[in-house]
């Protein structure tokens, strides 16, 4: 069974890594899938992961006190749930609590890298195995050898987190930028089965959601050359419209930071907006 795991940072990178490698070792079965140690040199990196999280049907989320606000994190989750009533996307906390998880994330049952949380991620996992999974006895057995050597590592990454900041507007227009580029270098329709991007509309409502800040919740639809979205701004809806789909995510992300601030709502402006 392949899993995603997905990762923003140099912490949650070695998570990542982590569960990369004592994962297969409790569950024999599994195949967990890491951008950065099981795509080939001189591969086509963002036609890789695209075509990865189209096949996913499980994914983690690796999440820090550094990445809450990463929008990649954000765009992977919502292409790991395009299918959700089919998907199991788990947020793996460190350092942080589940009620720190805001926007998409949110929607998630997240855990911790604790024992307990990490023993309810394995049997998750196992259970999707179904005709294929261990015995409670072997599962317990195996997760009792190798969750020592998971925790030393774990608690050793722990350790190294620096405390939680708050995201610079550049740091976020770079990572937009960055996303713009793989999707446009993967060429989604013609490198990955199916139709068109992977639920790039919960890539959109992330970036709008982003936009306005916390109190925000929208709602995107997909339709013929555009999608349409409504915002709502602490239970109140304040917008609505259609985005046409030539659009890119960083014109998108301009757009609702100058209507945020049109409408006084959110944090202050920002510089990319002026």
């Amino acid at each position: 069974m392949d899993i995603f795991i997905s990762w923003s940072g140099a912490q949650s990178k070695k998570v990542a890594e982590a569960l990369h490698h004592y994962l297969p070792l409790i569950i024999n079965a599994i195949h967990p899938w890491l951008s950065s140690a099981d795509i080939d040199a001189g591969a086509r990196w963002g036609a890789d992961v695209a075509t990865k999280l189209h096949q996913s049907k499980v994914g983690i989320l690796c999440m820090t006190s550094s990445n809450l606000e990463s929008i990649w994190v954000h765009f992977e989750a919502g292409a790991l749930a395009k299918t959700l009533e089919n998907t199991y996307v788990c947020p793996y906390l460190m350092g942080v609590k589940p009620s720190g998880l805001k926007g998409p994330l949110a929607q998630f049952q997240a855990i911790q890298s604790d024992e307990k949380g990490t023993r309810a991620l394995v049997e998750t996992l196992n259970r999707a195995l179904g005709e294929n999974s261990l015995s409670a006895g072997h599962l317990g057995e195996a997760f009792g050898v190798w969750w020592p050597k998971l925790k030393e590592t774990l608690d050793a990454i722990e350790e190294d987190e620096p405390p939680g900041q708050t995201r610079s507007v550049e740091d976020m227009v770079e990572e937009l930028l960055a996303l713009a580029r793989i999707q446009a270098r993967a060429h989604w329709s013609r490198d990955v089965p199916g139709d068109g991007p992977p639920a790039a509309e919960h890539l959109i409502t992330g970036i709008i959601e982003s936009a306005f800040g916390e109190g925000a919740v929208a709602r995107v639809i997909p339709q013929t050359n555009s999608y349409r979205y409504w915002v709502d701004f602490e239970n109140v809806n304040v917008c609505s419209g259609t985005l046409s789909d030539d659009l890119s995510f960083l014109e998108i992300k301009n757009r609702f930071v100058k209507l945020r601030n049109q409408l006084k709502l959110g944090r202050e402006s920002d510089e990319e907006a002026n």
